[in-house]
């Protein structure tokens, strides 16, 4: 049941499109190998093992994250370039929910290449914050600050909170606000 043109990117494409479709827990090789038509040890001929697929569609999902508040913050700098990463960062996550939910893995499956694309998105961020933190260390604990802020927002909403009548584009705008007159007022 060899499939002649299947390459490593197909194999990541069908899986990211599986997971997007299913979510992460509804996904395994057996559907991935039906959906491209081959028999599912053929995958090996692809990937080194479900845990690097895995790890390539979250490499794959953290550039495109990247890539959308790159584009969000490109021109901006201080609180108007915190606000433009918040904004993209909710975006992206409310238009790829399942993918999204791909970032937890990266402690839990320890790949090199997904860690470091991980290291990146960080990076910027902290580029991001510099003007507003002296010290490195003051960076890393406003960037875990924010983080997990805009996150937990996010994980709480997707799990079907905030059905109350106040708005939850009001609750992130006023969350995000507190936040920058917060990095304002130091």
């Amino acid at each position: 049941m060899a499939r002649k043109g299947l390459t490593e990117e197909i194999v990541i494409d069908a899986a990211a499109r599986l997971i997007s479709e299913k979510g992460y827990d509804n996904f395994s090789l057996h559907g991935l190998a039906a959906e491209l038509g081959i028999k599912t040890a053929s995958l090996y001929n692809h990937i080194a093992s479900s845990q690097k697929l895995v790890a390539k569609v979250g490499e794959r999902v953290l550039l495109q994250l990247k890539q959308t508040v790159w584009n969000d913050t490109a021109g901006k700098s201080g609180t108007d370039a915190i606000e433009a990463l918040a904004n993209g960062y909710r975006r992206f996550a409310k238009e790829n929910p399942e993918l999204y939910q791909l970032i937890l893995l990266i402690p839990e499956l320890g790949d090199d290449e997904f860690t470091t694309t991980g290291r990146t998105l960080m990076a910027d961020l902290y580029e991001l914050l510099s003007p507003f933190c002296l010290t490195r260390e003051e960076q890393v604990h406003i960037g875990r600050m924010i983080r997990s802020s805009m996150h937990g927002f996010i994980s709480l909403e997707q799990a079907g909170f905030f059905t109350t009548p106040y708005d939850a584009d009001s609750s992130y705008r006023y969350m995000i606000d507190s936040f920058i007159r917060m990095l304002s007022e130091k």
